[in-house]
């Protein structure tokens, strides 16, 4: 029984420890896309405080360039998706489905 048993929870342990790469392979882009909205609405943000806006002012990318650009490039969706700037109230958001940053 022993001898059944300790091979069955050896590989609920690596289950648990080691995930699928299906499944990181999903998230891992979801990350990357939520990490670069998050990446642009602080970039939104210092233009922000920088040139005493309201929340009601609407940035473009030309505005918030300056404050991108310091790690060599803009940021892109990984699945091709579009960023979109709105409010400086709302997040910035992404047209593929799903990559959404949470408010």
């Amino acid at each position: 029984m022993i001898v059944v048993a300790m091979p069955v929870v050896a590989m609920a342990i690596a289950a648990a420890v080691f995930p699928s790469p299906f499944v990181s392979h999903r998230i891992s882009p979801l990350n990357a896309c939520v990490n670069n909205q998050r990446q642009i609405d602080g970039a939104t943000c210092q233009w922000a405080a920088g040139n005493h806006k309201t929340t009601n002012d609407v940035p473009t990318w030309e505005d918030i360039r300056p404050y991108l650009l310091r790690s060599g490039k803009m940021p892109t969706c990984p699945l091709r998706g579009t960023y979109v700037l709105g409010r400086l109230d709302k997040p910035p958001k992404c047209t593929y489905p799903g990559h959404t940053l949470p408010e």
